[in-house]
């Protein structure tokens, strides 16, 4: 947004209003800035010819400045993925723990619900709701765990 940044350093000089949208520059939303420049130039341009000028300017590099800022997302999700090509071995070291608690969980399970049947025990409920909890939610990531330890990384 290097294009941008210069445009707001040039119209803070003209219109002085236009450095407060750095608050969205150095929050990321730069969707924001260029919509807040936009209204402040239009505003600003009944008042001084310098600022219809610069909202004329605008309003041609517009669609640069979303261009730029478009390239810049495109990038960014470009490193994201390069930096996670190579699994990690802590990655794969807590994917082999959960899963390796999780059969032991279920075979804990299975012993218990064995052992009251036999025995004709009875549990309070919210033995059987921790229970019930804790394997369900482990249930739903171990599809996340095989995917990631039997291929699903690009090496």
């Amino acid at each position: 947004m290097s294009k941008f940044k210069e445009f707001l350093q040039k119209a803070g000089a003209v219109v002085p209003d236009v450095l407060k949208v750095g608050g969205n520059i150095i929050g990321g939303n730069y969707l924001a800035a260029i919509k807040n420049v936009g209204e402040l130039l239009k505003g600003e341009s009944q008042k001084s010819e310098e600022a219809k000028e610069l909202l004329q300017e605008f309003e041609l590099k517009k669609l640069e400045f979303e261009q730029e800022l478009k390239k810049l997302y495109l990038d960014d999700k470009k490193d994201a993925r390069s930096l996670y090509k190579v699994d990690g071995s802590l990655q794969k070291v807590f994917a082999i723990t959960f899963l390796s608690l999780y059969i032991v969980l279920s075979f804990v399970v299975l012993i218990g619900l064995y052992l009251i049947s036999i025995q004709g025990l009875k549990l309070d409920n919210y033995v059987v709701s921790f229970v019930s909890t804790l394997h369900g939610g482990m249930s739903m990531k171990v599809g996340t765990i095989v995917d990631f330890l039997f291929g699903s990384s690009q090496q």
